[in-house]
């Protein structure tokens, strides 16, 4: 059956002159892998307990004083049904990818999404005196929830805001039933990495993949070297956000997700 899946994406890479096929899962046989060629990057996955206070009780005591200091600092999370999410969480979402120096997804393609999965996902805004400073999305799939995009003001990083809005994901996905959370990848030993591993997430590989059309298998590395997009990068973090944004989702469709 993987065989026959291969192949068939493989002809319609073929039919649609695409540059190659790239396989992102955690099943099937896992190709051999040199030292040099091994993913710099894991996923982060914790275990869910049956009860949110269970789970607040497994957090280190770093994050939990973290998330009491959001409190402190008079972060307020949005009502979950209230109006005007996507568009709160998309106008932080658009100013951090940009100092990142990455082109952002369009207020469009959260549009489209949220349609279509309706109550599985859901926008999470935390606001400081009434103005927006941090925001994910949550995806309910399977026995897991997922946060792909998660975002926060630089300026009000201090005050802790992810700490909160993640708890509350958490806390949603605990309601909902499911039975893990996935932070998503990270950089081995990076920031985030460490972030998510301080909720008690656990690492899972990442099993990547890339064909030439031909079928021929090639080395699939996370991220990339390429000194041209490195300098494009630090350029894009000069643009003025709106015009970042009406750029970035023109040419987003391009880069890898």
């Amino acid at each position: 059956v993987r065989a026959a899946l291969v192949e068939a994406a493989l002809d319609l890479c073929r039919s649609e002159r695409f540059s190659g096929l790239e396989l992102r899962h955690n099943t099937g046989p896992r190709r051999e892998q040199t030292a040099a060629g091994e993913m710099d990057r894991v996923n982060l996955v914790m275990p869910l307990e049956k009860t949110a206070e269970a789970q607040w009780n497994l957090v280190r005591a770093k994050v939990r004083n973290q998330c009491r200091k959001a409190d402190r600092e008079g972060l307020v999370l949005a009502p979950a049904q209230a109006p005007g999410l996507l568009e709160e969480f998309h106008r932080i979402f658009e100013i951090n990818m940009r100092d990142l120096g990455s082109p952002v997804h369009s207020i469009g393609f959260f549009r489209a999404m949220a349609a279509a999965l309706g109550p599985r996902l859901r926008f999470i805004v935390t606001r400081l005196e009434g103005r927006p400073v941090g925001g994910l999305v949550a995806i309910r799939y399977g026995l897991r929830v997922h946060v792909p995009w998660a975002s926060a003001l630089r300026a009000e990083r201090n005050r802790c805001p992810n700490n909160q809005i993640y708890w509350e994901a958490i806390r949603w996905a605990i309601e909902s039933g499911a039975t893990g959370f996935d932070f998503g990848r990270s950089p081995v030993d990076g920031g985030t990495y460490r972030f998510k591993k301080g909720w008690g997430a656990e690492e899972e590989t990442l099993d990547w993949q890339r064909f030439e059309p031909d079928g021929r298998s090639v080395l699939q590395k996370a991220g990339t070297d390429s000194r041209l997009l490195k300098q494009i990068s630090a350029l894009w973090t000069r643009l003025p956000v709106p015009v970042a944004s009406v750029v970035g989702a023109r040419v987003r469709r391009y880069f890898a997700n």
